[in-house]
């Protein structure tokens, strides 16, 4: 049964981080897909005071399963009220814009209500 949460193991955390060029700190966290102990998606993202960043987002060959990385992150800043969620350089602008959630590409902002739309809709 894949198990979709908020890394709370600190090493594991800190290892896809690092992977990825992110080191763990206060503010970012780990969301990740797992089964039986395999990784099968994940993304790092931070909240700093009312604003959500996500940073990286795997697989990004595997749309169904990004969007449903995306939308566990996104339930984050849902359940906290947060409206500004931004994405950063390491994110597939690509993979993002396949599965709708660009809100503003300018300002590298991704749309929220998207959350509550149903999953990956046209992205096949």
């Amino acid at each position: 049964m894949i198990k979709v949460q908020i890394v709370e193991d600190k090493t594991l955390a800190k290892e896809l981080c690092e992977k990825v060029g992110f080191f763990v700190t206060d503010n970012r966290f780990v969301m990740a897909a797992e089964d039986r102990g395999e990784i099968l998606a994940y993304s790092v993202f931070t909240i700093d005071k009312n604003i959500m960043t996500l940073e990286y987002l795997f697989p990004e060959e595997d749309a169904l399963m990004a969007d449903a990385i995306i939308r566990s992150t996104l339930h984050i800043a849902a359940t906290r009220g947060l409206t500004d969620v931004f994405y950063g350089e390491k994110c597939s602008e690509k993979l993002l814009s396949v599965l709708k959630f660009i809100k503003d590409k300018n300002e590298k902002t991704l749309d929220v209500s998207r959350l509550f739309e149903d999953s990956c809709s046209g992205c096949k």
